[in-house]
């Protein structure tokens, strides 16, 4: 679906494609945002497919890279960690990672739920089996042993000090303490090797390996309380679906993740539908768009009530089963909190519309703005000018529409007013133009935009938001006030403007710092991040 300048509003598939276009312009009740969509379409494309599969992945790929406004895919961003081992190496690392990669060779655990335990685990195992810490570079160019050897915290592997055959079996037991059936006889073992290092009278590494039993243990029984009872041997790595919908068709999904037999966490996402029938339809194309990001894919999904295309999920190998009854509870763990999140953000969005139903009755617009961008300026002493402008929508940051701009180095120096009408003119050739503009800045800004606006004959309103010195208060500068209103009498417009402001300094200034590192740092060369 298009608009009349050809942008691509919104991707969709159905099996009818009469009927599912059709619905959109019957005088059936809709929700708001379909009828906001509705006024704007004025073409349509149509694609024809040979299958459902086909129809699925292309509507993955055209949201993609079109990225349509009124689709809304994955807004959960959080990442759990892995434990990644790579067993193409003689002498593998463990790695904990966030981007696990895809390579046959890389043996995977996870997902974990915390980071910074997985993390202290695995540098006890280290120290424990004596695995090397260093990297693939310098593991190949060490000449001499490092200072965790000489500390007997590493059996330096980089200069022969140990055989594969023997580091391997080292490695195993690492691995093994991951393992749902042997990380007891892992612990056993290093009480072993602790009593033999006291027999031999070498306390300092007995001393080392009792406190590493003792975080060892501490982080088991933190897992054993996570233990889920399962029926099934095969059943250790699954996941369990929950979804709740609201009138306005808002979805939240969830997933408990069971690993290792182990309840490990849960990821929540936000998806919208645009008709009642379509709902598990978009349930299921997010959770397509999640799988096929997955690394480690999940061996079985337990779907309570699966819709006929759902079975489209075993051409990623996952196994599809409807919820028996030894999944109930968990089931329901998953339904509880889809339905706690939707009513959570709900109230959060209710906030946000408050705030913007502000906005309206202040600037006297015939329709609340939806979707407001805002423009901050960097500059040091007329050098590495650069612009930002960051993107909400109904009060919420869409950091996938954010864009920097490297502006003119101007021979006056710091010339913010030139600067910001320079930012906004590349802007406004663009195209799909926002609501509202918001500038950073007091009165002479505000004029910049304006003036900006009425030569490119745009009829958008634009306000500033900054500081009254004196009191050092938010004000909304609009050009009817003279002095601009104070943001106190509106707390949630307050929340959306002051949020987008500081969001426009972080993200500028980041761009401007990368400019300036650039002139100290020859081409071709690196920064090293520590």
């Amino acid at each position: 679906m298009k608009n009349d300048l050809g942008e691509v509003l919104y991707v969709g598939k159905a099996k009818n494609l009469k009927n599912r276009v059709a619905s959109y312009f019957q005088k059936s009740a809709k929700s708001p945002k379909t009828q906001v969509l509705v006024e704007q379409i004025q073409d349509f494309e149509f694609i024809l497919t040979q299958n459902e599969l086909e129809s699925l992945v292309l509507e993955n790929n055209l949201i993609k890279k079109h990225r349509p406004k009124y689709n809304i895919r994955l807004r959960d961003d959080k990442t759990y960690p892995y434990l990644e081992i790579d067993t193409d190496h003689d002498f593998p690392l463990l790695k904990v990672t966030r981007r696990p990669s895809r390579k046959k060779t890389v043996k995977l655990f996870g997902p974990f739920p915390e980071s910074f335990r997985l993390k202290m685990t695995v540098e006890v195992l280290k120290k424990v089996f004596k695995l090397r810490d260093c990297q693939d570079y310098d593991f190949k160019t060490r000449k001499k042993p490092c200072l965790l050897y000489e500390m007997n915290q590493c059996s330096a592997p980089c200069v022969a000090k140990i055989n594969q055959t023997d580091y391997q079996k080292d490695m195993q037991w690492a691995i093994d303490f991951f393992g749902p059936q042997k990380n007891k006889k892992v612990l056993k073992e290093i009480e072993k090797m602790m009593q033999a290092a006291a027999s031999d009278e070498k306390y300092e590494r007995a001393l080392i390996l009792r406190d590493a039993l003792e975080q060892l243990q501490d982080y088991q029984e933190g897992l054993a309380q996570q233990k889920v009872e399962i029926l099934d041997e095969q059943d250790v790595n699954i996941d369990l679906l929950g979804w709740s919908y609201s009138q306005d068709l808002e979805i939240e999904v969830c997933l408990y993740m069971i690993r290792n037999s182990m309840l490990v966490g849960n990821k929540s996402f936000s998806i919208l539908a645009y008709q009642e029938q379509d709902i598990a339809l978009e349930v299921l194309a997010c959770l397509w768009e999640y799988y096929q990001k997955q690394s480690h894919r999940v061996e079985k999904l337990i779907w309570p009530k699966a819709p006929d295309e759902a079975r489209l999920l075993t051409d990623l190998n996952i196994k599809l089963q409807l919820q028996p009854r030894k999944y109930a509870k968990l089931c329901q763990l998953a339904q509880d909190l889809a339905e706690e999140n939707l009513k959570i953000k709900k109230e959060e969005n209710s906030l946000y519309t408050k705030g913007l139903k502000d906005l309206a009755q202040i600037l006297k617009l015939r329709k609340q703005p939806r979707v407001l961008e805002c423009f901050d300026v960097a500059v040091w002493q007329g050098h590495s000018p650069t612009a930002s402008q960051i993107v909400f929508r109904d009060g919420q940051p869409l950091k996938q529409a954010y864009r920097y701009y490297h502006l003119q180095t101007r021979p006056e120096g710091n010339n913010d007013f030139a600067m910001l009408a320079e930012a906004l003119s590349r802007r406004l050739q663009a195209g799909q133009l926002p609501d509202l503009f918001v500038v950073d800045g007091g009165k002479l800004q505000l004029k910049v935009f304006e003036k900006v606006l009425a030569q490119a004959q745009v009829d958008l309103p634009a306000v500033g938001i900054a500081k009254a010195r004196a009191e050092k208060e938010e004000r909304l500068i609009i050009s009817q006030y003279s002095e601009g209103l104070t943001l106190k009498k509106y707390p949630h417009l307050m929340k959306i403007l002051t949020h987008m402001r500081d969001e426009a300094h972080r993200f500028s200034r980041r761009l401007h710092h990368q400019a300036e590192l650039k002139k100290f740092i020859p081409q071709g060369q690196k920064s090293s991040k520590k």
